[in-house]
Protein backbone atom coordinates (compact mmCIF):
# COMPACT_ATOMS: atom_id res chain seq x y z
CA UNK A 1 0.00 0.00 0.00
CA UNK A 2 1.54 3.30 -1.29
CA UNK A 3 1.47 6.09 1.63
CA UNK A 4 -1.89 8.84 -0.07
CA UNK A 5 -2.67 12.18 1.57
CA UNK A 6 -4.96 14.30 1.42
CA UNK A 7 -6.17 17.59 2.70
CA UNK A 8 -9.21 18.71 5.02
CA UNK A 9 -10.71 21.24 7.82
CA UNK A 10 -11.70 20.98 11.42
CA UNK A 11 -14.05 24.53 11.91
CA UNK A 12 -10.57 26.53 11.17
CA UNK A 13 -7.93 24.40 11.73
CA UNK A 14 -6.48 23.00 8.54
CA UNK A 15 -4.89 19.49 8.71
CA UNK A 16 -3.26 16.78 6.83
CA UNK A 17 -4.69 13.07 6.67
CA UNK A 18 -2.06 10.46 5.70
CA UNK A 19 -2.50 6.62 5.32
CA UNK A 20 0.59 4.31 5.11
CA UNK A 21 2.43 1.45 5.69
CA UNK A 22 5.72 1.02 8.13
CA UNK A 23 7.34 -1.65 7.54
CA UNK A 24 8.21 -4.36 10.68
CA UNK A 25 11.12 -5.95 10.54
CA UNK A 26 13.77 -8.59 12.38
CA UNK A 27 16.88 -7.32 13.82
CA UNK A 28 18.36 -8.68 10.95
CA UNK A 29 16.34 -6.85 8.67
CA UNK A 30 14.12 -9.51 7.75
CA UNK A 31 10.47 -8.46 6.52
CA UNK A 32 8.23 -9.52 9.03
CA UNK A 33 4.74 -7.54 7.90
CA UNK A 34 3.44 -4.32 8.42
CA UNK A 35 1.59 -1.74 10.49
CA UNK A 36 -0.66 1.01 8.74
CA UNK A 37 -1.05 4.21 10.16
CA UNK A 38 -3.71 7.11 9.62
CA UNK A 39 -2.60 10.63 10.83
CA UNK A 40 -3.73 13.48 10.91
CA UNK A 41 -1.05 16.43 11.05
CA UNK A 42 -1.45 19.98 11.75
CA UNK A 43 1.54 22.11 10.28
CA UNK A 44 2.53 24.61 13.83
CA UNK A 45 5.35 24.29 15.74
CA UNK A 46 5.77 22.49 19.13
CA UNK A 47 2.73 20.64 18.62
CA UNK A 48 3.04 17.28 20.54
CA UNK A 49 1.90 13.89 18.83
CA UNK A 50 -0.31 11.24 20.25
CA UNK A 51 -0.40 7.47 19.14
CA UNK A 52 -3.57 5.53 19.35
CA UNK A 53 -4.71 1.79 19.26
CA UNK A 54 -7.59 0.01 19.77
CA UNK A 55 -7.52 -3.66 21.76
CA UNK A 56 -8.60 -7.18 21.53
CA UNK A 57 -5.99 -7.66 20.62
CA UNK A 58 -6.40 -8.21 17.55
CA UNK A 59 -8.75 -4.89 16.78
CA UNK A 60 -8.22 -2.18 14.38
CA UNK A 61 -8.23 1.22 15.26
CA UNK A 62 -11.06 2.14 13.74
CA UNK A 63 -13.44 2.29 16.64
CA UNK A 64 -11.20 4.71 18.02
CA UNK A 65 -10.52 6.28 14.31
CA UNK A 66 -14.19 7.40 14.39
CA UNK A 67 -15.72 7.41 17.46
CA UNK A 68 -14.74 11.20 17.86
CA UNK A 69 -11.49 11.55 18.92
CA UNK A 70 -10.64 12.12 15.08
CA UNK A 71 -11.71 15.24 12.96
CA UNK A 72 -14.45 13.41 12.10
CA UNK A 73 -17.24 10.52 14.04
CA UNK A 74 -19.54 7.96 12.66
CA UNK A 75 -23.19 9.60 13.04
CA UNK A 76 -24.78 7.20 15.31
CA UNK A 77 -27.95 8.46 16.77
CA UNK A 78 -27.96 9.17 20.13
CA UNK A 79 -31.45 9.00 21.42
CA UNK A 80 -31.77 5.02 23.12
CA UNK A 81 -35.58 5.42 21.64
CA UNK A 82 -33.91 5.56 18.02
CA UNK A 83 -33.18 1.74 16.64
CA UNK A 84 -29.65 2.93 16.38
CA UNK A 85 -28.83 0.35 13.34
CA UNK A 86 -26.26 1.00 10.58
CA UNK A 87 -25.64 1.80 8.01
CA UNK A 88 -24.10 5.20 9.62
CA UNK A 89 -22.71 8.17 8.04
CA UNK A 90 -19.87 10.59 9.29
CA UNK A 91 -19.73 14.18 10.29
CA UNK A 92 -17.52 16.39 11.92
CA UNK A 93 -16.36 15.47 15.60
CA UNK A 94 -16.80 18.63 18.04
CA UNK A 95 -15.02 16.66 20.59
CA UNK A 96 -11.83 15.61 18.67
CA UNK A 97 -8.38 16.34 20.49
CA UNK A 98 -6.87 17.68 16.89
CA UNK A 99 -7.01 21.12 18.22
CA UNK A 100 -4.02 20.14 20.54
CA UNK A 101 -2.41 17.41 19.32
CA UNK A 102 -1.38 15.49 16.28
CA UNK A 103 -2.69 12.51 15.97
CA UNK A 104 -1.61 8.94 14.49
CA UNK A 105 -4.05 5.70 14.20
CA UNK A 106 -1.90 2.45 14.07
CA UNK A 107 -3.04 -1.08 13.41
CA UNK A 108 -1.17 -3.93 14.38
CA UNK A 109 0.00 -6.71 11.76
CA UNK A 110 -3.28 -8.96 10.53
CA UNK A 111 -5.24 -5.61 11.57
CA UNK A 112 -6.93 -2.82 9.51
CA UNK A 113 -4.48 -2.88 6.85
CA UNK A 114 -1.57 -4.21 8.70
CA UNK A 115 0.06 -7.71 7.11
CA UNK A 116 1.77 -10.23 8.20
CA UNK A 117 4.70 -11.42 5.94
CA UNK A 118 4.63 -15.01 4.35
CA UNK A 119 7.38 -15.96 6.26
CA UNK A 120 6.16 -14.23 9.67
CA UNK A 121 6.63 -15.47 13.50
CA UNK A 122 2.95 -15.30 13.89
CA UNK A 123 3.56 -16.39 17.76
CA UNK A 124 6.38 -14.09 18.57
CA UNK A 125 4.13 -11.18 17.35
CA UNK A 126 1.21 -12.35 19.41
CA UNK A 127 3.21 -12.11 22.48
CA UNK A 128 2.34 -9.81 25.15
CA UNK A 129 7.11 -8.59 24.66
CA UNK A 130 6.31 -9.00 20.67
CA UNK A 131 2.88 -6.87 20.41
CA UNK A 132 4.79 -4.24 22.19
CA UNK A 133 7.71 -4.52 20.14
CA UNK A 134 5.77 -3.97 17.30
CA UNK A 135 3.80 -1.13 18.48
CA UNK A 136 7.35 0.23 19.80
CA UNK A 137 8.89 0.05 16.08
CA UNK A 138 6.09 1.66 14.43
CA UNK A 139 5.94 4.91 16.97
CA UNK A 140 9.97 5.30 16.15
CA UNK A 141 9.31 4.63 12.46
CA UNK A 142 6.82 6.95 11.74
CA UNK A 143 8.53 9.59 14.00
CA UNK A 144 12.03 9.16 11.79
CA UNK A 145 9.77 9.13 9.00
CA UNK A 146 7.89 12.42 9.50
CA UNK A 147 10.92 14.33 11.44
CA UNK A 148 9.28 14.21 14.94
CA UNK A 149 11.41 13.24 17.25
CA UNK A 150 11.20 16.02 19.21
CA UNK A 151 7.24 16.25 19.36
CA UNK A 152 6.30 15.48 22.93
CA UNK A 153 5.04 11.84 22.20
CA UNK A 154 2.03 10.53 24.07
CA UNK A 155 0.28 6.74 23.72
CA UNK A 156 -3.27 6.15 24.15
CA UNK A 157 -4.67 2.81 24.08
CA UNK A 158 -8.14 1.41 24.80
CA UNK A 159 -8.73 -2.01 26.25
CA UNK A 160 -6.10 -4.31 25.45
CA UNK A 161 -4.48 -1.08 24.40
CA UNK A 162 -3.85 -0.41 27.69
CA UNK A 163 -1.65 -3.10 27.90
CA UNK A 164 0.44 -2.12 25.45
CA UNK A 165 0.53 1.51 27.07
CA UNK A 166 1.60 0.02 30.30
CA UNK A 167 4.78 -1.84 28.50
CA UNK A 168 5.63 0.98 26.06
CA UNK A 169 6.36 3.04 29.66
CA UNK A 170 8.05 0.77 31.16
CA UNK A 171 10.02 -1.37 28.90
CA UNK A 172 12.85 0.41 26.66
CA UNK A 173 11.86 -2.37 23.95
CA UNK A 174 15.86 -2.08 22.33
CA UNK A 175 15.11 2.17 22.55
CA UNK A 176 13.23 1.68 19.15
CA UNK A 177 11.53 4.89 20.34
CA UNK A 178 12.45 7.86 22.34
CA UNK A 179 10.86 7.95 25.89
CA UNK A 180 7.07 8.44 26.23
CA UNK A 181 5.89 11.86 27.60
CA UNK A 182 2.34 10.13 28.53
CA UNK A 183 -0.07 7.79 28.61
CA UNK A 184 -3.70 7.30 28.50
CA UNK A 185 -5.67 4.44 29.11
CA UNK A 186 -9.05 4.45 27.92
CA UNK A 187 -11.46 1.61 29.50
CA UNK A 188 -8.38 0.10 31.22
CA UNK A 189 -7.86 -3.38 31.23
CA UNK A 190 -4.87 -3.20 32.84
CA UNK A 191 -6.43 -5.35 36.04
CA UNK A 192 -8.61 -7.30 33.96
CA UNK A 193 -7.79 -10.38 36.13
CA UNK A 194 -9.23 -9.55 39.03
CA UNK A 195 -12.15 -6.92 37.74
CA UNK A 196 -13.37 -9.56 34.50
CA UNK A 197 -16.95 -11.08 35.84
CA UNK A 198 -16.84 -14.34 35.88
CA UNK A 199 -17.88 -16.57 38.76
CA UNK A 200 -16.24 -16.85 41.44
CA UNK A 201 -14.29 -13.13 40.82
CA UNK A 202 -15.79 -11.22 43.93
CA UNK A 203 -13.84 -8.38 42.85
CA UNK A 204 -15.54 -8.38 39.42
CA UNK A 205 -18.70 -8.71 40.83
CA UNK A 206 -18.04 -5.50 43.31
CA UNK A 207 -16.48 -3.57 40.44
CA UNK A 208 -19.61 -3.99 38.25
CA UNK A 209 -22.52 -3.22 40.90
CA UNK A 210 -21.75 0.83 39.90
CA UNK A 211 -22.77 -0.25 36.36
CA UNK A 212 -25.63 -2.53 37.72
CA UNK A 213 -26.78 -0.25 40.37
CA UNK A 214 -26.78 3.60 36.95
CA UNK A 215 -28.71 0.87 34.90
CA UNK A 216 -31.56 -0.01 37.20
CA UNK A 217 -32.10 3.48 37.68
CA UNK A 218 -31.99 4.42 34.03
CA UNK A 219 -34.78 1.92 33.28
CA UNK A 220 -37.27 2.88 36.13
CA UNK A 221 -36.53 -0.56 38.07
CA UNK A 222 -33.69 -0.11 41.22
CA UNK A 223 -32.31 2.58 42.82
CA UNK A 224 -35.13 5.23 42.87
CA UNK A 225 -34.52 6.39 46.10
CA UNK A 226 -31.60 8.40 44.43
CA UNK A 227 -32.63 11.61 42.28
CA UNK A 228 -29.53 11.36 40.12
CA UNK A 229 -27.49 8.69 38.35
CA UNK A 230 -24.24 10.13 40.59
CA UNK A 231 -26.16 9.26 43.74
CA UNK A 232 -27.08 6.10 42.32
CA UNK A 233 -23.74 5.36 41.47
CA UNK A 234 -21.72 6.25 44.49
CA UNK A 235 -24.04 4.89 47.21
CA UNK A 236 -23.65 1.42 44.97
CA UNK A 237 -19.64 2.22 45.45
CA UNK A 238 -20.68 2.46 48.85
CA UNK A 239 -22.19 -1.18 49.16
CA UNK A 240 -19.83 -2.41 47.35
CA UNK A 241 -17.06 -1.08 49.34
CA UNK A 242 -18.58 -2.62 52.39
CA UNK A 243 -21.27 -4.27 53.59
CA UNK A 244 -21.91 -6.60 49.99
CA UNK A 245 -17.67 -7.20 49.87
CA UNK A 246 -18.21 -8.42 53.36
CA UNK A 247 -21.04 -10.91 53.02
CA UNK A 248 -19.83 -12.08 49.85
CA UNK A 249 -16.38 -12.97 51.40
CA UNK A 250 -18.20 -14.89 53.63
CA UNK A 251 -19.36 -17.33 51.71
CA UNK A 252 -21.80 -20.34 53.34
CA UNK A 253 -20.57 -18.94 56.47
CA UNK A 254 -22.64 -16.19 56.11
CA UNK A 255 -25.91 -16.02 58.83
CA UNK A 256 -29.34 -16.23 56.69
CA UNK A 257 -30.15 -13.21 58.37
CA UNK A 258 -27.55 -11.11 57.18
CA UNK A 259 -27.61 -12.81 53.42
CA UNK A 260 -31.81 -11.81 53.18
CA UNK A 261 -30.73 -8.66 54.57
CA UNK A 262 -27.96 -7.82 52.10
CA UNK A 263 -30.34 -9.29 49.28
CA UNK A 264 -32.94 -7.23 49.76
CA UNK A 265 -30.58 -4.05 50.07
CA UNK A 266 -28.82 -5.30 46.67
CA UNK A 267 -32.13 -6.03 44.91
CA UNK A 268 -33.72 -2.34 45.79
CA UNK A 269 -30.44 -1.34 44.24
CA UNK A 270 -30.07 -2.95 41.17
CA UNK A 271 -33.94 -4.37 40.62
CA UNK A 272 -33.62 -8.08 40.82
CA UNK A 273 -36.04 -9.67 42.84
CA UNK A 274 -33.92 -10.62 46.66
CA UNK A 275 -34.91 -14.40 46.24
CA UNK A 276 -33.22 -14.50 43.20
CA UNK A 277 -30.25 -13.23 44.67
CA UNK A 278 -30.52 -15.66 47.25
CA UNK A 279 -30.70 -18.35 44.91
CA UNK A 280 -27.89 -17.28 43.01
CA UNK A 281 -25.35 -16.13 46.29
CA UNK A 282 -25.95 -12.53 45.81
CA UNK A 283 -24.38 -12.79 42.81
CA UNK A 284 -25.19 -12.11 38.68
CA UNK A 285 -23.32 -11.75 35.96
CA UNK A 286 -23.71 -8.41 33.86
CA UNK A 287 -25.16 -11.34 30.39
CA UNK A 288 -27.59 -12.32 33.21
CA UNK A 289 -28.48 -9.06 34.32
CA UNK A 290 -28.94 -7.92 31.19
CA UNK A 291 -31.35 -10.57 30.07
CA UNK A 292 -33.46 -10.29 33.31
CA UNK A 293 -33.72 -7.11 34.37
CA UNK A 294 -36.72 -6.31 31.98
CA UNK A 295 -38.90 -8.89 31.10
CA UNK A 296 -38.90 -9.72 27.42
CA UNK A 297 -35.86 -7.36 26.60
CA UNK A 298 -32.16 -7.48 26.26
CA UNK A 299 -30.35 -4.97 27.35
CA UNK A 300 -27.45 -3.16 24.88
CA UNK A 301 -24.07 -5.02 25.57
CA UNK A 302 -21.61 -1.43 25.32
CA UNK A 303 -25.10 0.60 26.24
CA UNK A 304 -27.14 -0.27 28.63
CA UNK A 305 -29.71 2.38 27.78
CA UNK A 306 -30.84 0.72 24.94
CA UNK A 307 -33.30 -2.39 24.75
CA UNK A 308 -34.24 -4.90 22.07
CA UNK A 309 -36.28 -8.04 22.01
CA UNK A 310 -34.26 -11.66 22.84
CA UNK A 311 -32.20 -12.98 20.29
CA UNK A 312 -33.93 -15.78 18.59
CA UNK A 313 -33.11 -19.65 19.34
CA UNK A 314 -30.95 -21.66 17.07
CA UNK A 315 -32.59 -24.37 17.41
CA UNK A 316 -36.61 -23.42 17.00
CA UNK A 317 -35.37 -19.75 15.49
CA UNK A 318 -38.04 -18.57 18.12
CA UNK A 319 -37.06 -15.89 20.79
CA UNK A 320 -35.87 -17.17 23.77
CA UNK A 321 -37.98 -17.16 26.83
CA UNK A 322 -37.16 -15.07 29.51
CA UNK A 323 -39.66 -15.58 32.59
CA UNK A 324 -41.57 -12.63 33.57
CA UNK A 325 -40.79 -11.05 36.89
CA UNK A 326 -43.56 -8.36 38.46
CA UNK A 327 -42.05 -5.48 38.45
CA UNK A 328 -42.73 -1.80 40.12
CA UNK A 329 -44.00 1.13 37.09
CA UNK A 330 -41.34 3.15 35.93
CA UNK A 331 -40.74 6.01 38.84
CA UNK A 332 -41.13 9.22 37.76
CA UNK A 333 -37.68 11.10 39.55
CA UNK A 334 -38.31 15.12 40.57
CA UNK A 335 -34.84 15.12 39.21
CA UNK A 336 -33.07 14.00 36.09
CA UNK A 337 -33.55 10.42 35.39
CA UNK A 338 -31.98 9.95 31.77
CA UNK A 339 -27.86 9.23 32.15
CA UNK A 340 -25.55 9.60 29.70
CA UNK A 341 -23.90 6.22 29.61
CA UNK A 342 -23.49 3.42 31.92
CA UNK A 343 -20.25 1.53 32.13
CA UNK A 344 -18.86 -1.49 33.82
CA UNK A 345 -15.44 -0.43 34.52
CA UNK A 346 -15.22 1.26 37.86
CA UNK A 347 -11.40 1.10 37.95
CA UNK A 348 -9.48 3.91 37.52
CA UNK A 349 -8.54 5.60 34.13
CA UNK A 350 -7.33 8.69 32.41
CA UNK A 351 -9.64 10.61 29.89
CA UNK A 352 -8.22 12.09 26.78
CA UNK A 353 -10.71 14.93 27.53
CA UNK A 354 -13.52 16.83 28.52
CA UNK A 355 -15.33 15.91 25.36
CA UNK A 356 -14.56 12.36 24.72
CA UNK A 357 -17.83 10.00 24.91
CA UNK A 358 -18.48 6.18 24.59
CA UNK A 359 -19.89 4.38 21.15
CA UNK A 360 -23.34 3.68 20.62
CA UNK A 361 -24.20 -0.16 21.35
CA UNK A 362 -25.06 -2.46 18.36
CA UNK A 363 -26.74 -4.78 17.69
CA UNK A 364 -29.97 -3.58 20.07
CA UNK A 365 -33.13 -1.95 18.87
CA UNK A 366 -35.72 0.58 20.69
CA UNK A 367 -35.84 1.55 24.47
CA UNK A 368 -38.97 0.59 25.91
CA UNK A 369 -38.22 3.74 28.32
CA UNK A 370 -40.84 6.70 28.21
CA UNK A 371 -40.43 9.67 25.29
CA UNK A 372 -37.65 12.08 26.49
CA UNK A 373 -36.45 15.43 25.69
CA UNK A 374 -33.78 15.59 22.91
CA UNK A 375 -30.15 15.41 24.24
CA UNK A 376 -28.20 18.54 24.43
CA UNK A 377 -25.45 18.02 22.14
CA UNK A 378 -22.63 18.14 25.01
CA UNK A 379 -23.76 14.30 25.67
CA UNK A 380 -23.51 12.58 22.28
CA UNK A 381 -21.48 9.57 22.60
CA UNK A 382 -18.69 8.52 20.91
CA UNK A 383 -15.06 7.58 22.54
CA UNK A 384 -16.23 4.84 26.04
CA UNK A 385 -15.58 6.29 29.23
CA UNK A 386 -15.61 4.12 32.16
CA UNK A 387 -18.11 6.46 34.36
CA UNK A 388 -21.43 7.81 33.98
CA UNK A 389 -21.73 11.13 31.83
CA UNK A 390 -24.59 12.68 33.84
CA UNK A 391 -28.13 13.49 33.82
CA UNK A 392 -30.55 14.92 31.54
CA UNK A 393 -33.85 16.23 32.62
CA UNK A 394 -36.72 13.77 32.22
Amino acid sequence: MSARETTGRLGELEYVARVEELPLRRSDGTRQGTLSAFSYTVNAPGRPVVFLTNGGPGVSSIYLHLSGIGPWRARIPVDPDDAGQPPYGIEESPSSILDVADLVFLDAPGTGFGTFADDADHALLRTVEGDADAIAAAIGDWRDRHGRWDAPTYFLGESYGTLRAAFLATNPHGMDTAPLAGIALLGQAVNIQETQDRPGSIVGALANLPYKAATAWYHGIGSRRHATVEDATEDALDFARGDLAAAMLQGDELPAADRDAVAERLSAMIGIPAEELVRDRLWISKTDFRERLLAGQVLGVTDSRYTAPPPPTAASGSSTTIPPTPRSPRATSPGCRACGTTCSATTPHVRTGSSTRRPAATGTGRSRAAPRSPPTADRRRSTPTPTPRGCRDG
